[in-house]
């Protein structure tokens, strides 16, 4: 069975406020592209921002994308949608906190 894109769509939604309501205590700032949302937000180092992004996949996987603004390479997980609170935590305790 396939996802419809109004239910793709939800779940994405449900994934940038579940990020939003995790970066509560940084300065952020959303970018809106074809692809969905970026989170662009501010670390302590001047000029170095981290990139978060999530997209729904199938069968209840998210791809969860975390960048540096100033490295070449990013992380890509596809992680089921169940682990991504935590997988987020992990990758703001590490890189921002």
């Amino acid at each position: 069975m396939t996802e419809s894109n109004l239910a793709r769509y939800i779940r994405e939604v449900r994934y940038n406020l579940m990020l939003k309501e995790m970066l509560v205590d940084y300065d952020y700032l959303i970018h809106y592209g074809p692809e969905g949302r970026t989170f662009e937000v501010k670390t302590s180092v001047p000029g170095l921002v981290i990139l978060f992004k999530t997209a729904p996949l199938p069968q209840g996987k998210v791809l969860l994308v975390v960048k540096a603004n100033k490295m070449k390479s990013a992380v890509i997980e596809e992680i089921d949608e169940r682990l991504l609170k935590q997988r987020l935590y992990k990758w703001i305790g590490e890189l921002l906190g």
